[in-house]
């Protein structure tokens, strides 16, 4: 009976120890009350989930999980924590806190793709602001519509060199044109000839090895990659 009692408390201490080391998770897709993307959760604390909810997370260590209700316990409890991995926490709240509801591209329900950009990738014209690309010779500009035929124009910014280059009927994407050779942080105004003002773009070129996606994310989203991110975290789910 002793002994019985002995092992009672060795694994009652494991489970604490699994508990306290389970860090801490972000929400970035949740159907249940009083979860939202975004929201930080205490890995070592019990989660309750109603019947018909679900909750997707990301760990510490990046990888995504999702928990489907009826659920009562403490989730993933033998996740264990790495040290400067709530940096990747803080990142993807900020993130998926900042994420407009119900937009045009990210506005979807959980499996469901983008609407507009075929990937997270592709450089979107239109709008002006920071861009991430992962191969400098095969960046891939969009456009919205590829009806018509049109010439497209890139500067480097503030007074470098400027290419020209046809962008075919009935294409939405076009490669970066070799002639101006992508440069990681390079500042570019880009203009269609059916438009009247052109589009300034940041272009950063994304580190060749990351843990894992979410970390990708994070890292897009700290440079301010943001809609090229929650794409990312899209696709993830």
């Amino acid at each position: 009976m002793r002994y019985s009692g002995v092992v009672f408390a060795m694994l009652a201490v494991l489970l604490a120890a699994a508990a306290a080391n389970a860090g801490e998770l972000v929400v970035i897709d949740s159907n249940a009350p009083g979860l939202t993307p975004g929201q930080i959760l205490d890995g070592s604390k019990p989660l309750e989930l109603a019947p018909g909810t679900a909750v997707t997370v990301v760990t510490v260590n990046g990888l995504v999980k999702s928990l489907e209700g009826p659920f009562s316990g403490v989730p993933f409890a033998g996740e264990e924590s790495a040290p400067g991995e709530s940096a990747l926490i803080r990142s993807l709240s900020r993130l998926m806190s900042g994420k407009p509801p119900q937009t045009r591209e990210f506005g979807m329900m959980r499996g469901e793709r983008p609407v507009g950009r075929p990937d997270a990738w592709s450089i979107d014209i239109i709008r002006s602001g920071v861009h991430c690309v992962t191969d400098r010779t095969q960046a891939v500009l969009w456009r919205p519509s590829g009806v018509a035929a049109e010439t497209l124009t890139i500067r480097r910014q503030p007074w470098g060199e400027k290419v020209s280059v046809d962008w075919p009927a009935g294409t939405n994407s076009l490669i970066w044109p070799k002639a101006l050779p992508l440069e990681n942080g390079g500042e570019y105004l880009v203009r269609l000839s059916s438009r009247i003002s052109g589009t300034k773009l940041v272009v950063y070129l994304v580190p060749a090895k990351l843990p894992t996606n979410a970390h990708l994310a994070a890292w897009m989203a700290d440079l301010g990659c943001n809609e090229q991110a929650l794409a990312l975290i899209s696709e993830m789910q």
